[in-house]
């Protein structure tokens, strides 16, 4: 049986396509300043995407240049240098774009200076903002406001997150999820949008069926964390690697899904990864904690690791994860020799 969903009809922005942005497609000429504003990654990385892809077709430049630039490492410098980039002449004109992204941790000082690049963009290079949320006196939400080149999307919830979750799901080739398997999922990613979207892309590489069942999700996401299974990651990350080794053996042989353990080790090391991140950029750890908005208890078991591990150690790490995991679905070889792998790749600097 198919979804079934409350009687409800969606809005324009829940279906997809907020007004906001039918009418900025809508113009003649594109605007040069766009914010787009939503609590998730996943649905303003489309939509700064669809924006590009529009623009460039509307425009006849498919071979437009994109900037991709993080606004919590913006530098006054740099943005000096975005402002003349943006007004330069050319007899040669070329379309460009800006992608700034996380706007709301702009430092202070060069969201002062702002208004002033704002004048400089024009409609051969357009600056995207994108950011979970802004005060209304901030200079681009002003701005856009003003100009209404503001999309702002809001959370999904209820009726309009199962929508959106069996888009996801047709986007990833199933063709028909019932309500069960899709409020299962929903609860395995306590309605967080952007693990929703992982999720379901996992679901497409290891469901063989075109129909997602209640059970898929609990084979591939739920499970009940058996003895050992924290064991064996603190061992791993500790550098016990005899230990670590006898553990999985046993995991495996107690019928522990291999997916189930890569993803725990999946979420641990890219917890991993983001706070060795901050680290490096001088963030101490009651900042990383809050920003991340990690509980106390899980955060002093993460940081020791994270202490433990380089950042391109931690990248490495997760690029194995994903050749492993590549190679368990295509059952290569077994589960037990490439978990014995893993658990070689991944083990401290340190101890190798």
């Amino acid at each position: 049986m198919s979804a079934a969903y409350p009687s409800k009809t969606p809005s324009k922005s829940a279906a997809g396509v907020p007004a906001e942005l039918a009418e900025i497609l809508a113009r003649e000429k594109p605007p040069s300043v766009i914010l787009v504003t939503a609590p998730d990654e996943i649905r303003k990385r489309r939509l700064v995407e669809h924006l590009i892809q529009k623009f460039s077709k509307n425009l006849a430049t498919p071979n437009a240049e994109i900037h991709r630039i993080n606004a919590s490492q913006f530098s006054l410098e740099q943005l000096a240098r975005l402002a003349d980039a943006a007004s330069a002449l050319s007899l040669f004109t070329k379309q460009e774009f800006s992608w700034i992204r996380n706007l709301e941790d702009c430092p202070t000082g060069v969201q002062k200076q702002l208004p002033k690049l704002l004048k400089r963009y024009s409609t051969t290079h357009i600056a995207l903002f994108t950011a979970t949320d802004l005060s209304a006196s901030h200079p681009v939400m002003d701005h856009c406001k003003k100009d209404k080149t503001l999309i702002a999307l809001a959370p999904l919830k209820g009726f309009e997150l199962h929508r959106w979750v069996e888009r996801e799901l047709k986007r990833a080739g199933f063709k028909e999820a019932p309500e069960d398997a899709i409020s299962t999922l929903i609860n395995a990613a306590e309605e967080q949008v952007d693990a929703l979207a992982g999720m379901v892309e996992h679901l497409g590489l290891y469901c063989d069926s075109s129909v997602l069942t209640k059970e898929d999700v609990h084979t591939v996401f739920i499970h009940k964390t058996v003895p050992g299974e924290f064991d064996f990651l603190d061992a791993l990350v500790g550098g016990g690697i005899a230990r670590a080794e006898v553990m999985i053996s046993g995991l495996l042989a107690a019928g522990k899904s291999p997916f189930m353990l890569m993803g725990l080790l999946n979420r641990s090391f890219s917890g991993y990864l983001s706070i060795r991140s901050l680290m490096d950029e001088g963030e101490n750890p009651q900042e990383i904690r809050q920003k991340l908005n990690i509980a106390p208890w899980v955060f002093n078991k993460q940081l020791p690791v994270a202490r433990r591990y380089s950042s391109e150690d931690l990248k490495r790490a997760l690029k194995t994860l994903v050749r492993v995991d590549s190679k368990l679905k295509n059952r290569s070889l077994s589960p037990d020799v490439l978990m014995s792998d893993v658990i070689h790749e991944l083990r401290p600097s340190g101890y190798r």
